[in-house]
């Protein structure tokens, strides 16, 4: 993504932009879906100033929520979802569907990574997709998402940060960190 704030500004990187085309035009052939990683979290680490935790866990109160024109978004993970709706439709590749093939919340590692606050995050994707709310710009679509990740990873790289090794709903002995309600 070029511009991902706010949403209605959706692009992607210009220089990117007909490779992209190419792939959407086989993903189109194939009627495969285009399928993103979204994560809110890294957002919120590189963005702490302007983008709310409770925006991202999906418990902002009214006033963190984002309006952009006609649209309100209540929390960071469907206003990421209507940003690359935008951005495709920019690049006349707008029909593909699109399913989050990773989304999740760590648990340690950094001052907003705790059990607590990836319990809150984890359940709120859930929610957020078995709802079927869709999003702002398309109500009633139901959204596909895969939680990232299942277990935790004690020899990931924490190139990124301190935080990579624990996005698991598990720790690496396949113990669950916290309950959700699936």
């Amino acid at each position: 993504m070029q511009v991902s704030y706010p949403p209605s500004q959706g692009s992607v990187k210009p220089e990117l932009a007909n490779i992209i085309k190419g792939t959407c035009a086989v993903m189109r052939s194939t009627r495969a879906p285009f399928m993103v990683n979204i994560y809110p979290f890294i957002t919120r680490v590189q963005n702490r100033s302007v983008v709310p935790l409770d925006y991202c866990l999906f418990t902002a109160p009214p006033d963190q929520w984002v309006k952009d024109g006609a649209y309100t978004y209540t929390n960071i993970f469907v206003a990421m979802i209507d940003a690359l709706h935008v951005a495709l439709e920019n690049i006349d590749c707008g029909d593909l569907e699109i399913v989050v093939g990773e989304c999740g919340w760590p648990s340690s590692g950094d001052p907003d990574a705790t059990n607590n606050n990836a319990r809150t995050f984890n359940q709120g994707l859930i929610n957020q997709c078995k709802s079927n709310q869709g999003t702002p710009r398309y109500p009633g679509k139901p959204i596909q998402c895969f939680v990232f990740e299942m277990y935790d990873e004690d020899r990931k790289p924490t190139g990124p940060g301190a935080f990579e090794p624990y996005w698991g709903v598990c720790d690496g002995a396949g113990n669950p960190k916290y309950k959700l309600m699936w």
